[in-house]
């Protein structure tokens, strides 16, 4: 089933509901003189733009020199592996090579080469000998990531969240158990696994995570290797068939709980496990993408993954469409939906079936709840959640958002611009909440939503990105002050419809190595 489907149900329900947003006046044509409150609005922008720019170009250009640097104290430490080989250091070489990966592919190829001569490394070593590699390690990893935490450290600082993400994340590829760090982010490690707060609580009660049966008891491995399965709601243990069957109907639906999610469903349990699993992941990129439109202070390495502390959000998956119907909050009608976000009952409905629908609306469910719900124009909240719909992995195995090739609705608007049947800006900028529900061809609508904010996100390197975050919030908080995008990213209107026209026109590129 299409977003548009689903999305359709929401706009009705948020004017049916008292959560009705205010006409579209940040995407009112900007004054031709601004007022000296205005004026000033524009210089402090412009100001911190150019801040911004400025950490960006270093930052880029920064990456490379803290690939050369990294590269030569790995070869040192692939030197030393040489003459003194230990269990362990395969392991620990993947990681180095991971980490300069992130940092310059080509410049990674250098240190893989250099693995290959190394001897096989044996199962067992002289208890001296290791010693010895890991003093020899353990002095040289200063040099290897400093530059990056540093780096790191300072984006966070001053609120350039997308950096300090990056560099978090590479200082994670190469330490995925960085004791300081997960401290930081209040993570406690049980077995292979990294719980957050909530999470423990369960763990505490003798449950551990399976990516296929959810909540499982630690201790009973052997008897769900047999086939048995403990029903943690019935509290006894049964079969998984049986389970499913004993959960099937809504009055005695299943609850799957994780760190940000309460999960409720007569669908089968693999169904929730496996919604659960992609929302989690989901979750801690829409925090990545869109880190500052969260931000309560500077600083929080919380934020920017996903870790702010906050009641679970709800979602109700039902196994087919009539449950899905009566799943529904009474009054709502479900029509020709296969999901929506509900902001008066503050839950996701869903179907089990496409997972961009689910990504989509949950989309609207965390800007909509972190925002109080909002007052943003219709093209921008529609636009964001086409944005994030389909979300895919990069090639070092991390899901990542913002690939239009994954996406069919921004490849729809490419291909109209090239028959040049796309919909123009201000025809989208005009629509208000009625106009959008009313429209005869709903696609065409999503699809320019959806473009626009491809644009501001991705494009020429992500130039805008951080601007259009900081209008997406203030869209949403009803604190623009009558300042429309092209005003947030340092443009006139007819500045910004000319730079979208371009890129649409040479087919939505990024420039950016990262998609």
């Amino acid at each position: 089933m299409s977003t548009r489907s689903a999305s359709w149900p929401l706009l009705v329900l948020c004017l049916m509901t008292g959560y009705g947003f205010q006409a579209d006046a940040a995407t009112a044509a900007s004054p031709g003189d601004p007022n000296p409150a205005s004026q000033r609005w524009l210089d402090a922008r412009e100001v911190q733009r150019k801040g911004r720019a400025s950490l960006h170009k270093d930052a880029e250009a920064d990456k490379v020199e803290r690939a050369k640097k990294a590269v030569k104290v790995a070869l040192e430490l692939v030197a030393k592996a040489r003459d003194l080989r230990v269990p362990g250091q395969d392991a620990f070489f993947a990681r180095v090579t991971a980490f300069i990966g992130r940092l310059d592919r080509a410049q990674a190829e250098t240190v893989t080469a250099a693995l290959k001569d190394l001897p096989a490394e044996p199962a067992n070593a002289d208890a001296k000998l290791v010693r010895e590699w890991t003093s020899f390690m353990s002095g040289r990893r200063t040099t290897l990531m400093k530059p990056t935490e540093t780096l790191g450290d300072k984006a966070l600082g001053v609120g350039v969240y997308d950096i300090a993400h990056e560099c978090l994340d590479e200082v994670l590829a190469f330490d995925p158990d960085s004791p300081g760090l997960r401290k930081a982010l209040n993570l406690t490690r049980v077995g292979e696994r990294w719980y957050g707060p909530k999470d423990m609580e369960l763990v505490k009660a003798g449950l551990v995570w399976d990516d296929k049966l959810g909540w499982i008891v630690a201790k009973e491995a052997a008897r769900y290797a047999a086939g048995d399965y403990f029903d943690v709601q019935a509290k006894r243990w049964t079969t998984l068939a049986e389970a499913n069957a004993a959960h099937a109907t809504l009055d005695k639906e299943w609850l799957v709980q994780t760190e940000h999610l309460e999960i409720r469903g007569n669908a089968p349990l693999a169904a929730l496990v496996g919604s659960a699993n992609a929302l989690e992941g989901f979750y801690a990129q829409i925090f990545a993408a869109y880190c500052a439109f969260f931000a309560k202070e500077k600083g929080d390495v919380k934020l920017i993954f996903g870790l702010l502390d906050h009641p679970r959000l709800l979602i109700s998956i039902a196994s087919d469409k009539d449950s899905y119907v009566k799943s529904l909050p009474s009054g709502v009608a479900a029509g020709w939906s296969a999901g929506m976000w509900i902001p008066a009952a503050n839950s996701s409905f869903f179907f089990a079936g496409p997972k961009e629908l689910m990504f989509h609306e949950f989309t609207h469910q965390i800007l909509g709840v972190f925002s109080g719900h909002g007052g943003a124009p219709v093209w921008v909240v529609e636009g964001a959640a086409v944005y994030t719909q389909s979300p895919t992995y990069d090639a070092d195995g991390r899901l990542v958002l913002g690939v239009p090739e994954k996406n069919r609705d921004i490849r729809r608007y490419l291909a109209e611009v090239k028959s040049m049947s796309a919909m123009p800006l201000d025809q989208l900028f005009a629509i208000d909440y009625a106009g959008w529900l009313a429209a005869k061809d709903p696609g065409a609508q999503y699809a320019a939503a959806g473009a626009v904010v491809q644009f501001c996100m991705e494009a020429e390197r992500r130039r805008f990105r951080a601007d259009f975050i900081d209008y997406l919030r203030d869209a949403y908080l009803g604190q623009t002050q009558g300042h429309a995008v092209w005003d947030y990213l340092g443009m006139t209107r007819a500045g910004f419809a000319s730079s979208f026209a371009s890129w649409a026109e040479g087919g939505g590129k990024s420039g950016d190595p990262r998609i």
